[in-house]
């Protein structure tokens, strides 16, 4: 009877063990919505990589439309691996901006316009979601922020 209750200690400790860790690992990235003035909004991502591995969850937009004219992005308190990628996927599955989201930096906050085909840079029009995809960050629990500015078409 006296081996029974070590073992079951143990077993008890481990499942604990295996289930904080799991439940602390997760990544998050939360999306919300504010209006700048009468005619510009702001949709901001702010994530937070998993604890465990370094990733961070996609997350897609409420449905808008409007035409994207820029893009913020602000590493956190505990920075991001320097030069990690975010895409910014349209209903298509198009990024709109066309790369200039990648190699962004670890440290200072950064702007980025949408790029259209191979040359042209200006506003991209959207009607549906957006779904921010980050890539390239190795560094667990890193934070940051993602905040793209549009026109709201009335």
């Amino acid at each position: 009877m006296k081996k029974i209750v070590p073992i079951n200690l143990f077993i008890s400790l481990l499942l604990l063990f295996f289930c904080v860790t799991a439940w602390a690992a997760v990544g998050t990235n939360v999306v919300s919505y504010a209006n700048v003035n009468d005619e510009v909004s702001t949709i901001t991502w702010t994530w937070t990589a998993n604890s465990a591995d370094a990733t961070v969850p996609s997350a897609a937009s409420s449905s808008f439309k409007g035409w994207v004219f820029m893009a913020t992005t602000d590493p956190g308190t505990v920075s991001p691996q320097d030069n990690y990628d975010i895409v910014l996927n349209d209903a298509d599955a198009v990024d709109i901006f066309g790369a200039e989201l990648n190699n962004r930096s670890a440290t200072v906050s950064q702007h980025a316009i949408p790029k259209i085909g191979s040359s042209y840079y200006g506003p991209r029009f959207i009607n549906g979601t957006l779904t921010m995809v980050l890539t390239n960050n190795n560094v667990n629990s890193a934070t940051g922020i993602l905040k793209i500015y549009y026109y709201r078409k009335h």
